[in-house]
This record gives C-alpha cells, sequence and structure tokens, in this order.
C-alpha cells in the first residue's frame, strides 16, 4: 500500500501562452522587462506578445514543467 506522502500531488500552475505558435512557458520564468511591460517573448518563435495566461494542473514533483 502506497505511503501518502510518496505520491505526487498535482497542483495548478500559472502558464504563459505564445499567442503565435502556442507554446507554454511557466510564468516565473520571465523577469524583468517582461514582467513589468506585460509583453512576454516567447522561448520557442521568439515574437512577443502580450500575457496571455492559462492555468495547468501539474504534479508537485515536476518544476520543470
Amino acid at each position: 500500500m502506497a505511503n501518502d506522502s510518496s505520491l505526487s500531488r498535482p497542483r495548478l500552475m500559472h502558464f504563459h501562452l505564445c499567442t503565435h505558435c502556442g507554446s507554454t512557458f511557466r510564468r516565473e520564468q520571465y523577469e524583468g522587462r517582461a514582467l513589468t511591460s506585460g509583453i512576454f517573448p516567447c522561448q520557442k518563435c521568439g515574437l512577443e506578445g502580450p500575457l496571455n495566461i492559462t492555468i495547468q494542473e501539474v504534479d508537485e514533483d515536476d518544476s520543470s514543467a
């Protein structure tokens, strides 16, 4: 029988959704100008766009999501 402490628990996290290519990145990965201007560069396609938040469920142990 599994111990409750050994099970990963899902949690909700905020992600930026690129309006150009649809890629998602954790909002916490952005710093500086993106946060103060509200214009976020996509780490995949390189284009910039406004903050577009999506909320996704991730496992607690998946900190790289």
